[in-house]
């Protein structure tokens, strides 16, 4: 059972992971992450929340701490071909 927020980023983001990309399992554990973190000035709006796999949440920490991100977090379009 999910809450409400999490309804709702599962709904926007199309059941898909931002950094692998791939459709979440029903058995998985879910994290809550900020798109922009806090510490570099990230709200807690609805906005700059995401879900991730725990492994994918771990390794964006890493990059975020690096202030580098070697992929292009997707944000849902399905729509056009190749658009991250």
């Amino acid at each position: 059972m999910t809450g409400r927020r999490e309804a709702q980023l599962l709904y926007r983001q199309k059941g898909r992971c931002p950094i692998c990309r791939t459709v979440f399992d029903l058995h998985e554990v879910l994290e809550e992450d900020h798109v922009l973190p806090q510490a570099q000035g990230g709200s807690s709006s609805y906005n700059n929340l995401q879900l991730l796999h725990r492994a994918c949440h771990h390794s964006k920490t890493e990059w975020d701490r690096q202030r580098v991100c070697p992929v292009r977090p997707w944000r849902g379009d399905l729509g056009r071909r190749g658009a991250v």
